[in-house]
């Protein structure tokens, strides 16, 4: 299948701007690559291993960034919902976190590119 195609995972990848969105995107994309592994040869099944791990990874720090920014003073918002502490925000703690975050995704981002710059890559149609 032509990487470059309409659906394929790493297509979806391209909206990078918004962290926020890129959370709900991911888990999609994630979805894609697990299933893109039923009946997968060996080496498609390793590149869609390395895409989740790479998610998983960024997830943790995203998660990392959220809490070093949360309120503690104020009540919980239900799930996927976080209160975010402007003073926390301007902490250098949360900063270091966020550039983190923003360093992976610039990271994953630069793979992608890469590999739609490469004629074939194992991705299968849902």
């Amino acid at each position: 299948m032509d990487r470059r195609a309409d659906g394929g995972p790493l297509c979806q990848l391209q909206v990078f701007g918004d962290l926020a969105a890129l959370g709900f995107l991911l888990g999609h994309v994630r979805r894609d690559f697990v299933e893109a592994q039923a009946g997968a040869s060996v080496e498609e099944v390793a590149w869609a291993q390395g895409w989740i791990e790479r998610i998983g990874a960024l997830y943790q720090l995203n998660d990392r960034r959220l809490e070093l920014g949360r309120d503690l003073k104020a009540p919980a918002l239900p799930a996927p919902f976080v209160r975010l502490d402007p003073a926390r925000l301007a902490s250098p703690e949360y900063q270091q976190a966020h550039q983190a975050v923003s360093q992976a995704v610039a990271a994953m981002r630069s793979q992608w590119e890469g590999e739609l710059a490469q004629e074939h890559l194992p991705i299968r149609p849902a």
